[in-house]
């Protein structure tokens, strides 16, 4: 009989207890997933490193921010919890170590948004992530939308707000003009999107998020600022890029329902016309403006949720994406795809089958961005190390059944 007196979960007379109580409550998952993403966590360090990772440094939340280490652990969410027992995962049997590896997959591949921390002092600031997993989902009929990757995108347009702090960081991103919705005259606040970036502005600002320096990320910028190379295999020492989305990442985040089966005319997950305004619609021209001019656009964040956790994906503002709108970047010069709607755009703007072109060294008023992350580090792993548990339970289970009764060991 297996001893669980030692396992996180289990008190000492060996029989089931509550699980380690540390996940954030606030996720609706529970303990229960708690104590299983524990037990793998351990597992990995154990079998690959011989050491328990508490001895070395500190364990941090799922879906709470904290800034990544090096090594596997770096790119693993943690859970925080009790210390291995002496009897350690090799006394569980093959099955219950399957079960605890195929739970902690669904906290690390399905954890809901969260936010990733830049800059420092009075220029700190958050962007908040949304997950957007069935990697190797198929395209649309429009050709668009396949992925085969897990990533994450921003939740919202970057801000003003949170673009002045960048560019107090590093002077070379934009030229000063993107705070155009709070420049006096138009008040919206300083969580009105940043518009008037041109396409080189926002991917400075993405590779200052990387790195630090707004010349050096995915997108390779010589010493007057010309971009010469776009690398996407580049990683910063966390093993993140933070990137403008491709346009297919852009058109997955919006149209790819949430539960995988399919795509929509619109983010909101529906075919019929969005809502017009108000927190529970979309801002975008339906026989009037949502806002009077001039102040025609909203606070980002503002209106409803969209289907995969991102808001206004329609309307509010066009969106750069990365990608060439012949869908080859074989000139880094050439012009890009603009995906979304803004304000002043009719229903049919904001749907899957409208795209603009834009030349990237052209600023325009009603065009902002969102940040992509790609890939989710620790999906990639996991989901790796998930499908060979799988492949090594069925030749555990073929084993088994071939076995005499008395060389059967599994409980």
């Amino acid at each position: 009989m297996l001893n669980r007196g030692n396992m996180p979960g289990y008190p000492a007379n060996g029989t089931r207890g509550n699980q380690p109580q540390e996940l954030d409550q606030t996720d609706p998952r529970g303990p229960s997933i708690a104590g299983r993403a524990r037990v793998f966590h351990l597992f990995l360090h154990r079998e690959l490193f011989g050491n328990d990772c508490d001895k070395q440094e500190n364990i941090f939340q799922v879906g709470v921010a904290a800034p990544p280490k090096a090594g596997l652990c770096s790119s693993l969410p943690r859970v925080a919890g009790r210390g291995w027992g002496n009897n350690g995962v090799r006394g569980m049997s093959m099955y219950k170590m399957i079960g605890q590896i195929l739970s902690c997959l669904i906290v690390f591949t399905h954890t809901g948004a969260r936010a990733d921390l830049f800059g420092s002092g009075t220029n700190q600031f958050n962007i908040d992530f949304v997950p957007i997993g069935h990697a190797g989902n198929a395209a649309d009929a429009t050709g668009y939308g396949a992925v085969g990757y897990n990533y994450r995108i921003g939740k919202t347009e970057v801000s003003i707000d949170q673009f002045f702090k960048a560019r107090a960081a590093d002077g070379r991103i934009g030229n000063g003009n993107e705070n155009y919705w709070n420049d006096g005259f138009r008040t919206v606040g300083l969580d009105a999107p940043a518009s008037a970036v041109d396409w080189f502005e926002a991917a400075m600002f993405c590779n200052w998020l990387t790195t630090g320096d707004a010349y050096t990320g995915v997108y390779q910028f010589n010493g007057s600022g010309t971009l010469v190379a776009l690398d996407r295999t580049y990683r910063n020492g966390n093993g993140l890029a933070y990137v403008l989305p491709s346009e297919d990442e852009w058109y997955k985040a919006a149209y790819f329902k949430a539960d995988g089966s399919g795509y929509s005319l619109y983010a909101s997950g529906l075919g019929t016309v969005p809502i017009h305004g108000t927190v529970n619609g979309w801002n975008y021209y339906s026989g009037g403006y949502v806002n009077e001019h001039p102040n025609d656009t909203w606070v980002v964040g503002f209106g409803a949720e969209e289907q995969n956790g991102t808001h206004d994906m329609m309307g509010n503002l066009l969106e750069w994406s990365e990608s060439a709108v012949d869908g080859t970047l074989d000139d880094l010069q050439e012009s890009r795809t603009i995906r979304g709607g803004e304000y002043g755009n009719d229903e049919f703007e904001l749907s899957s089958e409208f795209r603009l072109n834009g030349t990237p060294e052209v600023d325009k008023l009603n065009r902002g961005f969102r940040v992509a992350v790609i890939p989710e580090p620790s999906s990639v792993l996991l989901l790796t190390i998930g499908a060979g548990a799988l492949l090594f339970q069925r030749r555990a289970v073929r084993r088994r059944f071939d076995r005499p009764a008395s060389r059967n060991r599994f409980p």
